[in-house]
């Protein structure tokens, strides 16, 4: 009884000590200060980023801290560099010290001697900067740096292939003059030089550095121009496209983003950061600084702003812009934008057949009143002029003058005619059947032009896939050669990888021909400039504007019963809405008053009344004045004026068995035009199923699609890994990254395979989800989920 009385202190006790023996020891206290080459943003933004990094890797084992008062910042000068180092070096409280920039990078990288732990990561040419160097480490005590590539003379070289300048101005900031006063010379060292260059520093006032611009400069290279404000940077890289001059970066993508033509050099700054957490990380573990590697990979990557393209007009090769990631090519302001919606919306209102077809519908709708002034009053006016022979006319006894002009007015009035009657309905029904063709036309034009923009999207996204693709492939053959430079691998990996390369270019020109084409083809539908550029939004597989959206295939694809009643709704609808049966039906009405008329022509009389006004209007001449039969008899003269009125009745008795023919040919283009209404309404149900079953096909596949390319692309990460780490042979690679190539495709295709078979299925049901305002679109799915509902099927 006594242990139970002690069982719950003993249940707390054994819950605390757990607790008191986890509790964290306090972690060693370390202060880091930051040193800027001046107070410009970008060093603000990487001073940020490292911090974010370092405190990421080393939490759980320091405490570190960055006090503001250890975060200096120059005046953008070497002496103002050196007093703030100088200064962080002699405080005793911190610990390690992270250089921001050329100019501390550089002071910190040739100074004598450090007496704590320095970072310098923005070293651009350590042998022409003075900087350490042994076995690829500085080799002296407290200081690591990074060496960022010297790409300045592969930029060069590739900036001429793409524009042939004559003279290049190399662009500097000011206050970087001294640290790279040998970078432009070092560059044309290595190059064949047969071009003028010439450096121009460029201080904050931009203006200035415009100016000095040389005149027949036809090529710009920015060097490192950090302590540029975002405003006048970009006021610089405004006035430099105002003047169409094309301008190379070689800091990196963030300039091409703010306006610069092109760079090779990728966006580094995060891989850097990272970097530079990593390098505290060892050193803040017991690593001498001396001792860290200094070689910096930056990588290679083609980055062109299509806008500043677009701006300056400069025309750059086609296998220089396939290969290339194109920044901003959305079209400007005022340009041409088109989504699925309102392409359709264009397409039947500017095409040309259809244009043509209405002209068609037009003309024929005057068939109706060309057939109804057979039944009006016919009312004609003339006049005969008539010269007779003399002796004619002084015999005559004054019947005929020698000369005279006489007016007619003729009444023509049919009372009653079969075919005439006729005729009026059956253009009638003949003008339904055009317009209902018609409409026939108007749904097969939006959907072309639907099948033809959403052909766009898919040959864009191909063309993307292929461009991910060749920066993949050039990726593994930089890793290729970093293999072979260390002895992993042979020159036959690399050649292999130059071979793939070129193999995935002529893929990537393939997909731009094949998306320029689709381009054409969706100009043409809507009667534009078949070369005018536009942009387009993508398509949502649950878009609203869709009668048969995602939503829809989701509800009514869990089982085969209720895709079943899916299809017989689709079928009601379609066989109601069709416009090919709704013209034909025109067309049979035609025909049956048609016959109607053929068999009534064999007891039905034409009958019509005629009447005629005659006037002599003028005569002279012998016989003018009538004549005499004596001395002592004259006759008299006839009226200038006379009229008659008829009533004309006429029946054909025998017209050769030809009302017999006529009334056996109308009555079998009558079964035909019925046999054919069946055949159409046959074809209609059946191409409205098939439809349906393909679209609900292709919708099941793009998860499975989905699934097998991310599967495809998880496998390839962990090959590429391996890959660098000579675990697996180049085949591994290449037989993955063709699995990806091959699963990105198949699930793009499935995406679009299913949106223009939704496409189809409207057609098939002429219930197009773009021609119908919300308030319909609700309806539709209403009546969806009523017929369903009415079935009986759960």
């Amino acid at each position: 009884m006594r242990l139970l009385r002690w069982l719950p202190s003993l249940c707390v006790l054994l819950l605390v000590l757990p607790l008191q023996a986890q509790a964290p020891e306090e972690l060693p206290r370390v202060e880091i200060g930051f040193v800027a080459d001046g107070p410009y943003e970008r060093h603000q933004a990487f001073i940020d980023l490292v911090q974010q990094e370092i405190q990421e890797l080393v939490r759980r084992e320091f405490d570190v801290q960055f006090p503001q008062r250890f975060s200096l910042q120059a005046d953008g000068t070497m002496d103002g560099v050196a007093q703030a180092v100088d200064r962080l070096l002699a405080d005793d409280e911190v610990d390690l010290l992270v250089m921001v920039g050329v100019m501390a990078s550089h002071y910190a990288a040739t100074r004598d001697s450090l007496t704590k732990p320095v970072i310098s990561p923005s070293i651009i040419n350590a042998v022409l900067q003075g900087a350490p160097y042994e076995a690829g480490r500085s080799g002296r005590p407290n200081l690591s740096y990074l060496e960022i590539p010297n790409s300045a003379a592969r930029d060069v070289r590739f900036f001429r292939e793409i524009v042939p300048f004559r003279k290049i101005a190399f662009l500097v900031g000011q206050n970087y003059a001294d640290v790279l006063s040998g970078l432009a010379e070092h560059v044309l060292t290595l190059l064949e030089v047969d071009f003028e260059w010439e450096v121009v520093p460029v201080d904050a006032d931009v203006e200035t550095a415009l100016a000095a611009l040389p005149a027949d400069a036809d090529a710009v290279y920015l060097l490192p121009l950090l302590h540029l404000s975002s405003p006048a940077f970009d006021r610089l890289v405004a006035g430099l496209n105002a003047r169409r001059l094309p301008t190379f970066s070689y800091m990196g993508e963030r300039d091409v983003e703010r306006g610069v033509l092109a760079t090779l050099t990728p966006d580094f700054m995060p891989r850097m950061t990272r970097r530079v957490a990593l390098n505290v990380q060892r050193i803040l573990l017991g690593a001498d600084a001396g001792s860290l590697p200094v070689a910096f990979a930056v990588g290679e990557r083609l980055t062109i702003n299509a806008a500043t393209v677009r701006q300056t007009g400069i025309s750059l090769p086609l296998e220089i812009l396939i290969e290339a990631v194109l920044l901003h090519e959305e079209l400007e302001e005022g340009e041409r934008l088109l989504n699925l919606e309102t392409a359709v919306q264009e397409g039947v209102t500017s095409n040309l057949a259809l244009i043509s077809e209405g002209h068609f519908v037009d003309a024929g709708a005057q068939n109706i009143p060309l057939a109804r002034s057979s039944l009006l009053p016919q009312l004609d006016i003339g006049a005969t002029g008539l010269l007779v022979d003399e002796n004619l006319a002084e015999t005559s006894f004054g019947i005929l003058a020698q000369r005279s002009l006489d007016g007619a007015l003729t009444l023509n009035q049919l009372v009653f005619a079969e075919p005439a009657r006729a005729n009026v309905t059956i253009q009638r029904r003949l003008q339904e059947a055009r317009e209902f063709g018609y409409d026939m036309l108007y749904q097969d034009i939006a959907l072309d032009v639907a099948v033809s923009y959403l052909n766009v999207l898919r040959a864009k996204s191909f063309e993307r896939i292929q461009s991910d693709n060749l920066r993949l492939t050039r990726a593994n053959l930089e890793l290729a050669q970093a293999r072979e430079a260390i002895g992993q691998a042979g020159p036959g990996e690399v050649f292999r990888w130059e071979t793939a390369l070129a193999q995935n270019r002529q893929s990537r020109i393939d997909a731009y021909a094949r998306r320029r084409v689709a381009e054409l083809a969706l100009n043409q539908t809507l009667n534009r400039p078949l070369d005018e550029p536009f942009a387009t939004a993508d398509v949502a597989l649950d878009d609203p504007t869709l009668a048969l959206n995602e939503e829809v295939f989701t509800t009514y694809m869990r089982d085969l019963g209720r895709f079943d009643v899916f299809q017989e709704f689709l079928v009601q609808q379609g066989l109601k809405n069709a416009p090919e049966l709704k013209g034909l039906e025109a067309a049979i009405a035609a025909q049956q008053r048609n016959l109607k008329s053929k068999r009534n022509a064999s007891w039905a009389p034409t009958v019509a009344l005629q009447g005629q006004v005659n006037s002599t209007l003028a005569e002279g001449g012998a016989g003018a004045d009538g004549g005499v039969l004596s001395n002592s008899i004259a006759l008299p003269e006839p009226n200038d004026t006379h009229w008659n009125l008829g009533l004309i009745v006429s029946f054909p008795l025998f017209t050769g068995f030809a009302r017999k023919a006529q009334r056996i040919q109308a009555a079998d283009e009558l079964a035909q035009l019925q046999v054919k209404r069946d055949l159409v309404r046959q074809r209609i149900e059946q191409n409205i199923r098939s439809q349906a079953i393909q679209a609900g096909a292709s919708f099941a596949s793009i998860a499975q699609a989905e699934v097998a390319a991310a599967a495809a692309q998880r496998t390839l990460d962990l090959v590429q890994t391996a890959y660098a780490n000579g675990l697996v042979d180049i085949l591994d690679l290449i037989d993955a990254q063709n699995t990806v190539l091959v699963t990105q495709e198949l699930a793009t295709n499935a995406a679009y395979d299913f949106l223009i078979n939704v496409m189809e299925t409207e057609r098939a049901i002429s219930e197009f989800g773009f021609f119908k305002t919300p308030d319909e679109r609700v309806d539709f799915r209403q009546r969806l989920d009523a017929f369903f509902a009415a079935s009986g099927v759960r």
